[in-house]
């Protein structure tokens, strides 16, 4: 499989470049080619991408809207 730049992965995944750096810091997959030189397989990252779990931080409990469509709790008072 090719071997893709930095820049091509930054437009392949509409991330910045310290996106990727944090990326990799937390395990994404890049080959180094020397001190400054990475290299990704595009789908090794995507891969990688999808394997990873997604923290979801619930809403404060004011903020939920109940099933039946009430109000959002306590935020506004009923006219």
């Amino acid at each position: 499989m090719a071997l893709i730049t930095t820049k091509q992965l930054q437009k392949e995944l509409q991330v910045s470049e310290v996106t990727l750096w944090k990326y990799r810091k937390q395990g994404m997959p890049y080959k180094p080619l020397g001190a400054r030189l990475v290299r990704y397989e595009l789908l090794d990252v995507l891969e990688w991408l999808a394997s990873r779990e997604r923290v979801v931080r619930p809403f404060p409990a004011h903020l939920v809207v109940s099933s039946d469509n009430e109000r959002w709790g306590d935020c506004f008072e009923p006219d």
